[in-house]
């Protein structure tokens, strides 16, 4: 027999109650997750200047990573690779010290770039293969863009937003990149830090609040696990 006129109300009531409750709890997970970074970011600034250098990084990451049940303890050279990978994401106005609205998307960055499953790095070292036509194991501007284009899945990124990247990435101004300079500058780019040159909201894990000395909650959305999404 056809469903009622009551009873399909019901059901799409029920149906907008779960959704809410689901997106209540997603919230709620984040804020946790966030304050608990946020904390362990006020224990790591020992001279409390609201902002976190080269040491202060390194130990802010190595508390961050004992917390983590699932994950191992990193060697001295994974976090050495740890520190300069969110150093060199997180810096971006180049004042040699990291806020902690600079730290947030920066970690993230990282967590997304070294997941050992779907993560971006697997994806990048297979296309840096596939693009780095003289095996020098660098990209000059060309190939770059050609591997940004197929890991967009196949769409091309706006002038601006390459720009920015290749700026990010080539810090020394040779005119080719390897994969430890791409490595900031593109999981950044896939976490949507430069969405906002196109006029689209930015990250995904952008902080608001007072920098860090207060409180402060990320932004929407979740980790993003898989490959990259379509970004014009």
């Amino acid at each position: 027999m056809p469903t009622s006129a009551p009873r399909r109300t019901q059901k799409a009531r029920n149906a907008r109650r779960r959704r809410k409750e689901k997106r209540a709890d997603a919230a709620r997970k984040r804020t946790e997750h966030t304050d608990a970074i946020h904390q362990t970011f006020l224990e790591c600034d020992v001279d409390n200047t609201g902002m976190l250098t080269d040491d202060e990084v390194k130990n802010f990451l190595r508390k961050i990573n004992s917390s983590m049940e699932e994950e191992e303890a990193l060697h001295d050279h994974e976090l050495d690779h740890a520190t300069n990978f969110v150093l060199h994401a997180a810096d971006t106005d180049n004042d040699g010290g990291i806020a902690f609205s600079e730290l947030v998307p920066a970690y993230e960055a990282f967590h997304n770039w070294t997941l050992k499953k779907d993560g971006m790095r697997v994806q990048v070292e297979e296309l840096m293969v596939k693009h780095d036509e003289d095996q020098s194991g660098t990209l000059d501007k060309e190939e770059l863009s050609e591997l940004m284009t197929e890991l967009n899945l196949g769409t091309k990124v706006s002038d601006a937003v390459y720009e920015k990247i290749w700026q990010s990435a080539d810090k020394n101004g040779d005119g080719r990149v390897d994969l430890m300079e791409l490595a900031p500058a593109l999981s950044m780019w896939d976490q949507g830090t430069f969405a906002d040159l196109d006029g689209k909201e930015k990250s995904k894990y952008a902080v608001t609040g007072r920098g860090g000395g207060g409180m402060v909650n990320a932004g929407g959305g979740g980790g993003g696990k898989g490959g990259c999404c379509v970004v014009q």
